[in-house]
């Protein structure tokens, strides 16, 4: 539990700092502004392949430390809050990765693949959410977002 602790809070100190000082360029497409030297199609694409990373590697810490704990997180208040935390921080990736691309299609227009990456990022955001209620209390969340996704795909599927 204390290494687990030590890690996460590494990771939510690292988050922290990188949104203080990369602040301009995650949250400028919610003012609909863009770093001087992207295009609107970089700078979605880079921001989308950047949450799928960062969302392996906070998935793959948060299953890593339930996994070697005794007791389960939602127990250890420490590890629940920093676990919070974590989440929360995914969460506010989700959120700049979507008004990317959303921005990319107010520049360029409407594309089903532009929708997909719409799509993409609502279900991480979902899984994100997901693991947050699951810390707050116990119940299939794999399971809900499987079926979330497939009823969200399966929505796109039919609008196209």
């Amino acid at each position: 539990a204390a290494a687990g602790a030590i890690i996460l809070s590494a990771f939510c100190a690292l988050y922290l700092l990188f949104f203080a000082v990369q602040g301009s360029y995650l949250f400028g497409a919610f003012s609909g502004r863009m770093p001087a030297d992207f295009s609107a199609v970089r700078y979605a694409r880079q921001g989308f392949y950047e949450l799928c990373g960062i969302l392996v590697l906070n998935f793959g810490l948060l299953t890593a430390c339930a996994r070697l704990c005794r007791q389960p997180l939602r127990r250890l208040a420490l590890l629940r809050g920093l676990s919070l935390l974590l989440m929360g921080q995914s969460l506010l990736f989700c959120a700049t990765v979507f008004s990317k691309i959303c921005l990319y299609i107010a520049i360029f227009g409407f594309t089903p693949r532009r929708l997909l990456s719409a799509w993409a990022a609502a279900g991480f955001a979902a899984a994100a959410v997901l693991a947050v209620s699951t810390l707050i209390r116990p119940h299939r969340a794999v399971q809900k977002w499987v079926w979330f996704s497939a009823a969200g795909f399966a929505v796109l599927c039919f609008l196209y």
